[in-house]
C-alpha cells in the first residue's frame, strides 16, 4: 500500500497475480478471474454463492433449533438466555459487514482482531455464522462480487504506481 493508505487499510495487505496487462489484485473466492469475467469467473462465483447460501441456511436452522431448545423450559431465565443467544446473530452481521467493506484487503495475520474474533465466535456461537452469512448473501447476488470493486481500484492503483516507477 502507498503512503496515502487510509487508516482502515494500514496493516492490511492484498494478494496479487501477474498478468500480461500487469498486476491484478485477487478478490475473495474469485482470485484474478474477476478481471476477465469469463467462464472461470462465473463458475467460481456460482460455487462460492452456493456454498455461502448452504452454510448460512444450515447455521440459521441450527441457531433456530438451539434458541427454541434453550427456551423450551419456559422459565424466565431460559427465555432470557435463549434471547441473548439468538441476538448474537447481530455480532455476525457486524462482522460480515466489516468483512465485505474490507475485502479484498486482508489483515496481516490477525492485526485488526477481526480474523481472531470471527474464528472464536463462529466456533462458539452458531448464530454468529448465520449473521455473517446473512450479511454476505446480498453482496453475493449483486453486480459486483464482494471485494471485486475494491480489487479493481487497487489494481488500477498498482498499475499506476508500477507505470510511474518505470
Amino acid at each position: 500500500m502507498e503512503r496515502s493508505a487510509t487508516r482502515a487499510d494500514r496493516g492490511r495487505s492484498v494478494r496479487t497475480i501477474t498478468t500480461p496487462d500487469g498486476p491484478v489484485v485477487r478478490a475473495p473466492f474469485l482470485g484474478g478471474t474477476w478481471h476477465g469475467r469469463g467462464r472461470d469467473y462465473r463458475r467460481r462465483r456460482r460455487i462460492a454463492t452456493a456454498v455461502v447460501l448452504i452454510v448460512t441456511l444450515l447455521a440459521v436452522a441450527l441457531s433456530s433449533l438451539f434458541v427454541v431448545g434453550l427456551a423450551r423450559p419456559g422459565t424466565l431465565p431460559a427465555r432470557l438466555f435463549a434471547s441473548a443467544y439468538g441476538l448474537t446473530v447481530l455480532a455476525g452481521l457486524a462482522l460480515g459487514r466489516t468483512w465485505v467493506a474490507q475485502a479484498p484487503a486482508r489483515p496481516r495475520w490477525a492485526d485488526d482482531g477481526l480474523t481472531t474474533s470471527l474464528g472464536i465466535t463462529i466456533f462458539l456461537l452458531v448464530p454468529v455464522l448465520a449473521g455473517f452469512g446473512i450479511a454476505l448473501l446480498p453482496e453475493l447476488f449483486g453486480a459486483d462480487f464482494p471485494g471485486e470493486r475494491r480489487a479493481r481500484e487497487l489494481t488500477a492503483m498498482l498499475r499506476t504506481t508500477a507505470a510511474s516507477n518505470r
